[in-house]
């Protein structure tokens, strides 16, 4: 008997437990260029590289997302990071992305029970799948930045970053803290303002600058965008 009662007690555990979680999601990556992936959700083990890579049973949610491409001669691989930062994953959904050499790109979310809803502007994130770069990352993006000796090149470079990524405004500002002319300072201000995820928090910004005049010209400028 009691070993009955301690079997119904797990049962009714596990009803709970599947009750608190009912919808499940998915995550797919697709390999635009056949290039082989690997992909850490929630920093668990990578996957087994692939070109195509499908992750269910996932939680809805943020989940933080590393994807690596597989790159060099097959008897020395290099991994090169494409992804690396949070993603929501709505309920009983699956999303879809898309790894295109170094972008990754999400392209489309559907309900498990609708067709596919496919956001065709190739430039367009849902504004909750916009995520920052991870701190370890974007170290490594300042460090780059830091082996340049002219400021032409520093900001192509800033730009390259920016045009692959989005960031925190706080972390636009340590990319301008890069910079050592005012104009160029404004100048990657208002060039990183629509890759920025808390446009709310971009007063932040404001503290890199020496000129209020500098200040005026971007308040100007977020206005217009606005």
């Amino acid at each position: 008997m009691k070993k009955l009662f301690t079997t119904l007690a797990i049962l009714s555990l596990t009803v709970i437990a599947q009750a608190a979680h009912p919808f499940q999601s998915a995550l797919a990556i697709t390999s635009v260029d056949g290039s082989l992936l690997t992909v850490s959700i929630d920093r668990a083990p990578f996957s087994n590289v692939s070109t195509n890579i499908y992750s269910d049973r996932l939680r809805a949610g943020n989940h933080y997302v590393k994807v690596m491409r597989l790159t060099g001669h097959p008897h020395r691989p290099v991994y090169r990071t494409v992804f690396a930062g949070y993603l929501f994953i709505p309920e009983a959904s699956e999303v879809m992305a898309e790894v295109n050499r170094s972008r990754f790109r999400i392209t489309g979310s559907r309900p498990f029970d609708y067709a596919p809803q496919v956001y065709e502007d190739p430039h367009y994130y849902p504004q909750h799948l916009r995520c920052e770069v991870d701190a370890y990352e974007f170290d490594q993006m300042i460090q780059s930045l830091g082996n340049y000796n002219f400021e032409s090149t520093r900001m192509t470079v800033a730009k390259q970053l920016i045009n692959n990524n989005y960031f925190s405004s706080r972390q636009v500002a340590r990319l301008i803290q890069q910079m050592t002319f005012e104009s160029s300072k404004l100048e990657l201000a208002k060039y990183a303002y629509s890759k920025t995820v808390d446009k709310s928090n971009y007063f932040i910004v404001n503290d890199q600058f020496s000129f209020e005049s500098s200040i005026t010209a971007l308040s100007d400028y977020i206005a217009l965008r606005n």
